[in-house]
């Protein structure tokens, strides 16, 4: 307590910064530390560290409390407890949570112990490709969660629009900071001119991606909700064309099968997908691929989509919620309807003949990501609206 007192007198804002596991740990990439660098007395809460926290946010305090990522009543009302006894001893002057589950429970926390200012931060709505009991509930987990903030900072335009039209939240008290985004862009990682051509060409011979062969890349969790089915659809469409391309997919599986989209599709042999699992230096897989594909039904902001725009790579994604504001239709990438896989697969043909449609993109990519993007902007957004809070009004 002696430290917290200290820290007030010193005049230091402190802030809470909450997600549910620590694989949600990547949306705070580098946010605690730049609020730390402008004298912000930073404290981060998630269920476990994962051995990321420290590589993420050096500069702040992290807090353990164990979080379920599905309903549990006796553990969440744990959890709850634990938020407010937090609260309670750093008394901060600004609590964020996102994620459902540390949303619902640092926004409860927050109100029942009175802290001024509790940013719901909004990453993407669960029940949007949910029914029956379970939409009902997330429903009224949504609803209540911003009941009981004071604001609500949604990642896009989109996810904002849809938020409001489902009900969750008033108009007035949800925005988005400039053109959306969750963390913004680091084009300092993220620059086609620190493409390492000896590391790409070795991970190139590693995976056995075979030269010359146009690679469709996806990035993401593989999850029935990215359009993983319809993705494995499209390229077996195309395989049956003659159209020629090869698959790479990137990311941890959760289907109870991590095969089961390729089999559907019949992608066996030398039409089988290159199959990797989480990687940290996602770069350097982006740099192998000439189109991403991302056929999501749902996102906060397609994140993957200005990745692979930075690095000057087209890409083929839905209109979903979220993934719509990460491409420009038509200029840097094409948009397509979700669950069509006919329409993903003739707009990948489309880019897959034309290396030169494919170099326009690209680079209407690489301009669009840094005009609106840039992780440096979007932090001094994201630092400026807990400063001032109601007074950053939508755009």
């Amino acid at each position: 307590m002696r430290l917290d007192e200290l820290d007030r007198e010193k005049g230091k804002p402190r802030i809470v910064l909450g997600v549910t596991s620590f694989r949600s740990l990547k949306f705070l990439r580098g946010v605690g530390d730049y609020l730390a660098s402008l004298g912000w007395d930073v404290h981060l809460v998630s269920s476990s560290q994962g051995g990321e926290g420290q590589s993420l946010n050096k500069n702040v305090t992290w807090h353990k409390i164990n979080m379920s990522r599905e309903p549990s009543p006796a553990q969440d009302l744990k959890a709850l407890i634990s938020w407010m006894r937090l609260f309670l001893i750093l008394k901060p002057d600004v609590v964020s949570s996102g994620t459902p589950k540390a949303g619902l429970l640092g926004m409860l926390g927050a109100f029942a112990t009175r802290i001024p200012k509790r940013t719901y931060h909004l990453r993407g709505l669960r029940l949007e490709t949910e029914s029956g009991l379970k939409l009902r509930l997330l429903r009224f987990i949504e609803k209540l969660t911003c009941a009981a903030a004071t604001d609500v900072l949604a990642d896009s335009p989109s996810l904002r629009d849809e938020a409001v039209r489902l009900g969750l939240v008033s108009p007035n008290k949800i925005t988005t900071l400039g053109r959306g985004s969750s963390n913004g862009v680091d084009l300092n990682i993220f620059n086609p001119a620190r493409k390492n051509s000896n590391t790409v060409r070795a991970l190139r011979e590693n995976l056995g991606l075979v030269p010359g062969v146009p690679v469709v890349g996806f990035v993401g969790r593989i999850t029935r909700d990215k359009g993983v089915f319809e993705l494995a659809a499209a390229s077996r469409m195309l395989h049956d064309r003659g159209v020629p391309h090869q698959l790479l997919v990137i990311g941890s599986t959760e289907l109870k099968e991590g095969v089961a989209p390729w089999r559907q599709a019949g992608l066996t042999g030398n039409r089988s997908p290159v199959l990797v699992g989480h990687v940290e230096d996602i770069e350097n897989y982006y740099s192998l691929m000439d189109i991403l594909a991302l056929p999501t039904y749902r996102e906060g902001m397609g994140n993957a989509l200005l990745e692979a725009g930075a690095l000057g790579l087209p890409t083929v994604s839905t209109r979903a919620t979220g993934a719509r504001d990460a491409s420009v239709d038509g200029h840097t990438g094409i948009q397509v309807a979700a669950r069509s896989h006919t329409e993903l697969g003739a707009a990948l043909e489309k880019l897959i003949e034309s290396p030169q449609l494919r170099r326009t993109m690209g680079e209407a990519g690489v301009m669009f990501v840094h005009k609106y993007f840039d992780k440096e902007n979007v932090l001094r957004q994201l630092a400026h609206y807990y400063s001032e809070g109601s007074s950053v009004k939508n755009r």
